[in-house]
């Protein structure tokens, strides 16, 4: 009871705040957990340009009815020598008790489903210059301490009662990861929480060096990209975002489950469930049309396509996986406040709320 009488003040306060157009300080997060983790509700606190107008701090803390929970922590310094240089400090502690596995593969039959737990916690920091006013260039190192263990979703098995540690690297024991890498990204949108015109693109590479077991170091790459062209006068906007992750393990090394590719889910093919395909590289095409019914609903039409493949199977169009659906998003000030996704597939239709624009 307790729960629920703090998820309705969180509601009335998700309803009442953004009437009065509030920007700093408090603020209600609906969702942003995995889809499968149920009704999620947190709040999150924002303070911008404090400390002479150096630092940006930002607070989130949620959870859901199926007992996840998440806690983030953002501190930067994104304005130094005149906005040439920027510094940021990220610490993130997540408790997701039933993330869904089906196995490895891009060809992983559905009645195969089972769940497992995952905690994990990351401390990073990150810094590099903006040689242009869009452009940021940096490097990044942290520390990633990961726990697995049995799902607690009764209604599936759990995953060690169906896979072996032969299939499914770091079942039994998960690495601690010291992880470096680098950066670029270049944002030309015009309003990044809800854009209507321009793009955003970023590459980053980072190597996970397993520091205990030493059997699971590997180097990753992802490369990301937006575009936004602008229909009628902006109240129309074609939304497109194409993702492609890439993994390399070195001689002996796997990459844990956990830590794979996956495709599926309120993030990127929204006609399958969340995770439904998972292993070491991905490949996802994203279309939207957005339409602005009026300044405090847009309506959505969307177009899915990707896949996961293992390592020596190449980045190629073949087999993809496909979804198309419609949705709407209710709007404050060109912030989402809530969302919903209705999403089809060849496996059935999925419902997705969301929190915020899907990219």
């Amino acid at each position: 009871m307790r729960w629920f009488g703090c998820a309705g003040a969180v509601l009335i306060f998700c309803v009442v705040s953004p009437l009065f157009g509030q920007k700093r300080g408090f603020r209600p997060i609906i969702g942003t957990l995995p889809a499968d983790s149920g009704f999620a509700l947190g709040v999150g606190y924002d303070q911008e340009k404090f400390a002479n107008g150096l630092l940006d701090l930002r607070l989130e803390a949620i959870g859901s009815v199926k007992k996840y929970e998440q806690l983030d922590l953002r501190l930067a310094a994104p304005r130094l020598a005149n906005e040439r240089l920027f510094v940021e400090f990220h610490t993130r502690y997540r408790n997701y008790p039933e993330e869904n596995f089906w196995g490895l593969g891009n060809d992983i039959d559905e009645g195969r489903r089972v769940n497992f737990r995952l905690e994990d916690l990351l401390v990073s920091g990150s810094g590099g210059v903006r040689p242009l006013p869009r452009l940021r260039v940096g490097a990044t190192a942290g520390y990633l301490r990961v726990n697995t263990g049995s799902g607690k979703d009764k209604a599936f098995l759990s995953i060690e009662q169906l896979f072996t540690p032969e299939e499914v690297p770091a079942l039994l024991n998960q690495p601690d990861y010291s992880l470096y890498g680098a950066f670029a990204d270049y944002d030309s949108r015009d309003r990044p929480a809800d854009p209507r015109a321009g793009g955003f693109y970023q590459a980053r590479l980072t190597y996970y060096d397993d520091r205990n077991l030493q059997r699971h170091s590997f180097t990753r790459f992802d490369l990301e990209l937006h575009q936004f062209l602008p229909v009628y006068q902006k109240r129309g906007t074609v939304a497109m975002r194409g993702l492609l992750a890439l993994t390399d393990a070195g001689v002996g090394q796997t990459v844990p489950f956990f830590m794979q590719s996956t495709a599926g889910g309120s993030t990127d093919l929204r006609g399958y469930h969340q995770y439904r395909f998972r292993d070491e590289n991905r490949l996802i095409f994203n279309l939207e049309y957005r339409w602005e019914a009026n300044s405090y609903v847009d309506l959505v039409g969307f177009g899915d396509a990707g896949r996961v493949f293992g390592q020596g199977s190449g980045v190629t169009l073949g087999s993809l996986r496909g979804s198309i659906g419609v949705g709407g998003r209710v709007k404050f000030r060109e912030r989402v406040w809530l969302g919903v996704d209705v999403g089809y597939s060849r496996e059935g239709i999925r419902l997705w709320l969301r929190g915020s624009q899907m990219f």
